[in-house]
């Protein structure tokens, strides 16, 4: 947390994780705490490929191919103001995130632009949890590739 007379950049030198500014928001502060928490429950990717590594490779491949898309027409959609067609990603985005990687995350950032578009019409939240919830994305697109490869070699010197 960070006080008037400091700015979030000389916090962050200063070796700080992470900032929270003041007056604190509930849904930046989840941002700020879910953005250092793990991405991926790599147990159930795995049960969901029941076991195999190389399914869960292209079953990753599949899903991230579809998020890819999903959040370039998510954010096409936001700047038309398609709210019924962002919703639709939104709820796609949050079913798949958890049902093939167990993303808390990606799933809770997805549920949130939802509920968010659904109950309060806030574009202006709309747009910033839409952020949120392509920062994560990102992350975990890149982070995968990393993750499968890591327990290719493992399986090499086993």
């Amino acid at each position: 947390m960070m006080n008037d007379f400091i700015s979030k950049d000389e916090c962050l030198s200063a070796g700080f994780d992470d900032v929270v500014p003041r007056p604190i928001n509930e849904s930046i502060l989840a941002t700020v705490i879910d953005s250092h928490v793990s991405l991926i429950d790599f147990d159930q990717v795995l049960q969901v490929a029941g076991g195999d590594i190389e399914f869960a490779k292209e079953l990753f491949i599949l899903w991230a191919e579809d998020q890819r898309s999903f959040i370039s027409e998510l954010r096409d959609y936001l700047k038309k103001r398609d709210r019924r067609s962002a919703i639709s990603l939104a709820h796609m985005i949050q079913g798949g995130s958890n049902l093939f990687l167990g993303a808390s995350v990606l799933t809770r950032n997805a549920a949130n632009l939802e509920f968010v578009l659904k109950e309060k019409r806030d574009w202006s939240m709309a747009i910033q949890l839409f952020k949120s919830l392509e920062n994560h994305m990102v992350r975990t697109l890149s982070y995968l590739p990393n993750y499968f490869a890591e327990i290719s070699l493992e399986d090499e010197y086993k």
